[in-house]
Formats: C-alpha cells, sequence, structure tokens
C-alpha cells in the first residue's frame, strides 16, 4: 500500500491541471464567503440595525460551493487515466485494484482535509474582516472552522474518486458529484436531509437542524463509503 500511495502522489502532482483546481477551490471558497458578508453589511435589502450575520452563514455555502471545484480534483485521479489510458500502465504496475482504488482515496481525502482546512480558515477570517461589528455573538473558532471544512472535504474527496471508479468519465463524474453536492439542496428535506449535499451543509453549519451537525457528516461518510465499496466492485470486476 506504502509504495502505491507514494506513486499515486507523485503522478498526482506530476501535472499541473491538479494545482489549478485546488487553488481555484480555495479562491471561490474565500471570494464567495467574502461577496456574502459584504452583501449582508453593504446589501440593498433593509435590516434592523441590530442584524447580525452568524460565521457559517457565509462560510458554509461558500464551502459547498467550493466542493464542486474541489471534485475537479478529485475526479482527476481515477479519470484522467482512463480518458489517457494511462490506467493498463498503472494496473500492471499494480494489479491489486482494491489497493488502487483505496489509494487513490486517501489522497483525495487528505488534499481535501489540507484545503477544505485552509480555505475555511481563510473565509472566516476574510468574512470576520468584512463583517466587523456586524458579526453575530459566539461565531465558531478559526480551529472549530478548519475542523469542520476540512472533515467535511476529505469525506467529498473519498466520494467523488469512488464516483469516478464507478463512470470513469470526467464529465459524467463531475456532472453526478455536482448533484449529489449541490443539485440535492433543493430536494424538500424530508428527503434531502439524508443525502450528501444537505447533510454535508447541516454539519457546515452546526445549527442542530434538521439534527446534530455531526450526524449530517456520518451521512455524507455513509455515502461515501457505500459508493466506494461500489467503485471498488466494480474496478475489480471490469476490464481496464
Amino acid at each position: 500500500m506504502w509504495r502505491t500511495l507514494r506513486s499515486e502522489w507523485g503522478k498526482t502532482w506530476s501535472l499541473r491541471a491538479p494545482w489549478i483546481c485546488l487553488v481555484a477551490s480555495a479562491v471561490l471558497v474565500a471570494v464567495t464567503a467574502s461577496s456574502l458578508a459584504n452583501d449582508f453589511v453593504y446589501g440593498i435589502a433593509e435590516r434592523p440595525a441590530s442584524a447580525r450575520m452568524p460565521l457559517m452563514d457565509a462560510v458554509g455555502p461558500a464551502l459547498n460551493l467550493g466542493q464542486v471545484a474541489f471534485a475537479a480534483f478529485a475526479m482527476q485521479l481515477v479519470t484522467a487515466e482512463y480518458a489517457s489510458g494511462a490506467i493498463r500502465s498503472t494496473l500492471l504496475a499494480q494489479p491489486r485494484r482494491v489497493t488502487l482504488v483505496v489509494a487513490k482515496a486517501a489522497i483525495a481525502a487528505v488534499c481535501g482535509l489540507i484545503v477544505g482546512a485552509g480555505s475555511g480558515v481563510l473565509a472566516a477570517w476574510t468574512s470576520r474582516l468584512l463583517l466587523a461589528e456586524h458579526l453575530a455573538t459566539g461565531a465558531e473558532s478559526y480551529l472549530l472552522v478548519a475542523l469542520r471544512s476540512g472533515a467535511l472535504m476529505a469525506t467529498v474527496g473519498i466520494l467523488v474518486v469512488a464516483i469516478g471508479a464507478l463512470l470513469r468519465s470526467a464529465v459524467g463524474t463531475l456532472a453526478a458529484a455536482s448533484v449529489m453536492l449541490i443539485g440535492t439542496l433543493v430536494v424538500p428535506t424530508a428527503l434531502g436531509r439524508w443525502l450528501p449535499g444537505q447533510a454535508g451543509a447541516s454539519f457546515l453549519s452546526g445549527a442542530g437542524e434538521p439534527y446534530p451537525g455531526v450526524v449530517g457528516l456520518l451521512v455524507v461518510t455513509a455515502w461515501a463509503v457505500l459508493l466506494l465499496g461500489l467503485g471498488v466492485a466494480v474496478v475489480v470486476r471490469r476490464d481496464a
């Protein structure tokens, strides 16, 4: 496993595209959070002078949107090799397909943890700066924001790798991931709370609705584990 991880890690950073996707994800999160905070302070909508914005009302939606850019990174760990045909060489070097898929998922999780934590803290800092006295009391600490955003993004990385292993297509994987992470936000809560989008949003907000935040992370994790198991089964059974 260790050799496979080292090999996959080296391949990941041998191209510019992964770097671009990760930077784009961090920038998108920070810019979106700043825009939401700025709109609250200077928006045209009339609000009572005493109105205050919870920190995660700016950071949470920004992280939800940033997941799409991160998904573009995570899917490349799988789909890029199928598109180029390099997967044949990879499977010759590591014929244990379960090990290969798990290694790719682990790399996506580590990168998601780092990028999620970093972009979450950056978004929280810019939001605090813009909101100033308009920030609600009891705002989450930078450490808590980093833990929430990093944990969610790591889980999303595993989920996207799993979808990539199932579909192999870059377009199909990105479309499916976008629907699961963003599209499910508009599903009625009775059903949507058990889908990755709303579960992740609930975890980030920490508001306790419709269930405690940690349950939201467990829901996303369950989806990631389920899809990863299916992805591994499909990769083991089919030709490269």
